[in-house]
């Protein structure tokens, strides 16, 4: 009965809690994630940066949100604590 209770205690705390939580479904992978980011989150003006801008590894960029967020890839999409 404890552990029911204990679900149930969890449940109930994420959904009092949704606004925390920000899901991206369009992202399921590190390259995504990592365009996700450098388009939408942060804005990067890509024109001003020439050439250079098609040398951008969003995978590699991806990779690094994913090991330093509070974030993590669901069957939904990319699932982050914001």
């Amino acid at each position: 009965m404890e552990a029911e209770y204990t679900d149930i205690y969890k449940i109930h705390i994420i959904l009092d809690n949704l606004s925390d939580y920000w899901l991206c479904p369009d992202v399921t992978d590190h390259e995504g994630l990592g365009h996700y980011y450098i388009h939408e989150v942060e804005c990067h003006d890509l024109e001003s940066m020439g050439e250079l801008a098609k040398y951008l590894d969003y995978e590699a960029y991806g990779r690094d949100i994913d090991f330093n967020s509070s974030g993590g890839f669901t069957s939904y999409g990319w699932l982050e604590r914001r």
